[in-house]
């Protein structure tokens, strides 16, 4: 009869920082709280490669992220579809100040209908 398997069972997990630090947490002392912090950065520096290696893919692919986030956030503040400025039936245009100028894009100047000088009257094709 051939020797009988030993079962070794689940395998043991390695002791967490939360097992170290176990009713640390609550210690006034800064001498408990520095070696609650050391052990902390100890159980993040023990990473495998494979862990590490997919952390900073993670952080690459959020940066990447961010980075197409900004631009498009930036390329719809620059290209905001141009709105026509409505001037009520009666109302001089030139005393109406230009809605480009307010935002300060207008590129026509004096040329307008509408008034880019808010000290007098101007000319801004609206």
């Amino acid at each position: 009869m051939p020797p009988k398997a030993k079962d070794n069972g689940p395998p043991k997990k390695k002791a967490t920082v939360d097992d170290k630090t176990f009713g640390m947490k609550n210690k006034k002392g800064g001498s408990a709280q520095r070696q609650i912090k050391q052990l902390e950065a100890q159980a993040k520096s023990n990473k495998s490669l494979d862990e590490k290696r997919k952390e900073a893919e993670k952080e690459q692919k959020r940066k990447e992220k961010e980075a197409s986030e900004a631009a498009k956030a930036e390329a719809a503040e620059l290209f905001k579809p141009v709105q026509t400025q409505k001037i009520p039936f009666g109302v001089d245009p030139k005393t109406v100040l230009c809605q480009f100028f307010k935002n300060g894009h207008c590129d026509k100047g004096n040329t307008t209908n509408a008034g880019s000088n808010p000290s007098g009257p101007a000319s801004c094709a609206v």
